[in-house]
């Protein structure tokens, strides 16, 4: 957060949050899983006065560490949930016109429960009609290949599982942080995921 703007998106990957309204210019009922600093729900809710959002963060006391020093601040339109978000998921039967996924259970990786078919199977449950979901995994970093291959595949399964839904996913891989080879590696998986998906809508791996 920006001490002379609380609003305004600090972290680069967050801002990647705002192509939710790029491929769904309609939206209105937007679900994110995982709260933390609460920063795009602190931003959306801020610039776009026509959304609704439910958050879904696992820990009350993060919540309450944000709202006692990121400006977190209570708003009709926001509803936050103490919740797994899995459990979650199982158990709405809400629709939403986006779904956000930002969940890890480290520095390191998304919970394996949040990276399997039936996730993805529920997410596409909420959906509306032509809804947008869009995950964060890992990019491996600095940790070296083991990681790497391991943040990749998770992006994989997440995107082969969303192909045989005949349903498009959005991924994103902050993949600015590798070398030059590594870059291009996670272009050339991002087409390979593409085609052996072999989905009707694209997936999309952003820098």
């Amino acid at each position: 957060m920006f001490l002379d703007d609380e609003i305004e998106l600090a972290g680069s990957y967050t801002k990647f949050y705002k192509l939710a309204r790029y491929f769904k210019p309609s939206m209105s009922k937007v679900l994110m899983l995982g709260g933390g600093g609460y920063s795009f729900p602190k931003y959306a809710i801020n610039r776009y006065p026509d959304i609704r959002m439910d958050v879904v963060e696992i820990d009350p006391g993060i919540t309450a560490l944000a709202a006692r020093f990121f400006a977190l601040r209570e708003n009709p339109r926001l509803r936050i949930i103490h919740e797994d978000a899995r459990t979650f998921l199982n158990t709405t039967n809400e629709k939403y016109d986006v779904i956000l996924g930002d969940i890890f259970n480290s520095h390191y990786s998304i919970p394996f429960h949040l990276s399997t078919l039936e996730t993805v199977e529920r997410y596409h449950k909420l959906l509306g009609e032509d809804g947008v979901v869009r995950v964060v995994v890992g990019d491996g970093g600095e940790r070296g290949g083991v990681h790497r291959e391991r943040d990749r595949g998770q992006a994989r399964a997440l995107a082969l599982q969303a192909g045989r839904l005949e349903r498009g996913l959005l991924i994103q891989q902050p993949i600015h942080q590798l070398g030059n080879r590594c870059r291009a590696q996670a272009r050339m998986d991002a087409v390979r995921i593409q085609r052996q998906a072999g989905q009707h809508q694209p997936v999309h791996q952003f820098r």
